[in-house]
């Protein structure tokens, strides 16, 4: 793997899915933010005293501008020994919304599970949590729904 920079030692972000549909909200990042004009999961840097869960939350309403309910569920953790620490959660919601682009997406897309698998090019942290945690993300897709009150 080729030796990656970062910004700071760790962080989290979110793969959310709407409990309405089962489809995943990925971001095209911006030529502002590092792996540009990749489709990602939308998080970032962890702020000093932040838990992962807090950092989650907190890159997903700064990006999104979304502050309604949401379950998050820890589905993996990629490390980079030494270097860098990263959780990675799916966050259900109830139903999907138009969101606006901002400094550091040019949009946002509703997908399908198969629509994910084909996304293309990829950030390489979305391509290593298909990889490891795909089983698990298809399963959301179905198992998930009406599971939010």
């Amino acid at each position: 793997m080729d030796k990656r920079s970062y910004w700071g030692t760790s962080g989290a972000g979110v793969l959310a899915v709407a409990e309405d549909t089962g489809r995943f909200l990925v971001a095209l990042r911006s030529e502002k933010v590092k792996e540009p004009g990749t489709w990602g999961t939308i998080g970032g840097k962890q702020d000093r005293g932040e838990s992962f869960r807090e950092t989650a939350l907190r890159e997903f309403q700064e990006e999104t501008g979304y502050d309604g309910p949401i379950d998050l569920v820890a589905v993996m953790d990629y490390e980079d020994p030494g270097e860098f620490k990263y959780r990675n959660f799916v966050g259900v919601i109830a139903a999907e919304m138009d969101l606006t682009a901002n400094d550091e997406n040019d949009m946002f897309l509703w997908v399908t599970f198969d629509e994910l698998l084909d996304l293309d090019p990829k950030h390489p942290g979305l391509e290593i949590l298909l990889e490891v945690a795909a089983d698990a993300l298809e399963e959301f897709t179905n198992e998930t729904k009406g599971t939010l009150d």
